[in-house]
């Protein structure tokens, strides 16, 4: 199933520039964690846990997975003590399923309450890690988009994706169908505001790992690039949804 989507998708050159569209607006200016109001400590171990894990390749795959798919799979991984989470990974949707089948891998929805963890793993607290408490070391976490049906891997659900046409080309030249700058750009803050239910879904693991962090005063946030009008004198900016007091950052 999740190969013979692949390949659906890949076929038509509109679908698939539509649902690369999609991963890349859903990715925005990429996940960050807001660390404007913690401590210097909070924000030493922050940098450290970002330095430590690839977030840029596991964000844009995650955003991919959830437009192929309509649901994303991130595996957190704990240190030795179980004490701290030190590792967030994807693990590829077209491997995996929204079920809860028999895995490696503790399987737990974002929306528990992290002290599940901290039980679960309070065994492996003084161990090494092994192949035994590998189960309690690292844990999958399924975020699925709400859908009236019930599958394994859902299937597409239309031939653009939700992507109007003139805003990946497929309409070429300047006729009626062709909106102007203006309607573009509108557009375009369309499609960044509808990903906001996707970004509440994939923000839900990341508040699980600041919650079990103990990361006081940290969120997770995606900012995204506005495109401006030209009274504006320059080209567009950069929103940070979670700023407590200026949304506008510097100037892109």
């Amino acid at each position: 199933m999740p190969y013979n989507i692949i390949d659906l998708i890949e076929s038509d050159e509109t679908m698939s520039t539509c649902q690369m569209f999609n991963a890349e607006v859903c990715y925005g200016s990429g996940l960050v964690y807001n660390t404007d109001q913690a401590t210097a400590q909070v924000h030493k171990e922050v940098d450290e846990f970002l330095a430590d894990n690839d977030i840029t390749t596991y964000f844009l795959g995650v955003c991919q997975d959830f437009k192929h798919f309509g649901f994303a799979v991130s595996v957190i991984i704990l240190n030795e003590d179980a004490s701290r989470i030190v590792r967030i990974v994807r693990k590829q949707a077209c491997y995996s399923t929204t079920s809860r089948l028999p895995t490696r891998f503790g399987t737990i929805s974002s929306r528990s309450r992290a002290s599940r963890i901290v039980s679960s793993s309070r065994n492996v607290s003084t161990r090494r890690r092994t192949t035994s408490s590998t189960s309690l070391l690292a844990w999958k976490i399924v975020e699925k988009c709400s859908s009236p049906h019930s599958m394994f891997h859902p299937t597409v659900r239309s031939s653009t994706m939700r992507v109007h046409s003139n805003l990946v080309g497929s309409v070429p030249g300047k006729s009626q169908t062709n909106n102007s700058g203006s309607d573009k750009r509108e557009l375009y803050t369309i499609a960044l505001t509808l990903q906001k239910p996707y970004h509440d879904l994939l923000f839900s693991v990341h508040r699980l790992i600041i919650r079990f962090n103990k990361w006081t005063a940290v969120k997770p946030d995606c900012p995204f690039i506005q495109l401006t009008t030209l009274d504006e004198n320059k080209d567009a900016k950069q929103v940070l949804l979670n700023k407590p007091k200026d949304n506008e950052l510097s100037d892109k």
